[in-house]
Formats: C-alpha cells, sequence, structure tokens
C-alpha cells in the first residue's frame, strides 16, 4: 500500500483504554479500503479486533486539495 501511494499516514493510537493505530488512505470507495485492509498482514495474523472506516475531508495541511 505505501509503495502504490495508498496510505497517507500512519502510526499507533494512545493506548488508553485500549490499544490501536490510525490508517489515512486514499482510495476510491469503501469497497477499496475494505480491500487493502483485509490484505493487511495484522488482519491474517488476527491482531486486528476491528476497523472504523470514516470518510475525511481535509481542510487544511499537506492532504487539503
Amino acid at each position: 500500500m505505501n509503495e502504490a501511494g495508498t496510505i497517507l499516514a500512519s502510526g499507533p493510537l494512545d493506548n488508553d483504554p485500549q490499544p490501536g493505530g490510525l490508517l489515512i488512505l486514499r482510495a476510491a470507495d469503501r469497497a477499496e479500503v475494505e480491500g487493502h485492509l483485509a490484505a493487511d498482514p495484522y488482519a491474517s495474523l488476527g491482531v486486528i479486533e476491528s476497523t472504523d472506516i470514516r470518510e475525511w475531508t481535509p481542510v487544511f495541511g499537506p492532504f487539503a486539495q
């Protein structure tokens, strides 16, 4: 995903109350995001317990266009 320019940013979230991570992806639609998440190595290992996919519209900063 990184080589294809799909991942714009990623990193861990605060561990309180539970650990997690945030991925900002470039995708045409929800199905594309779901496909990328399903192919994540952590998903195949069962490390990812749940996902929450939301559309985000950046207004300021390097991702805003």
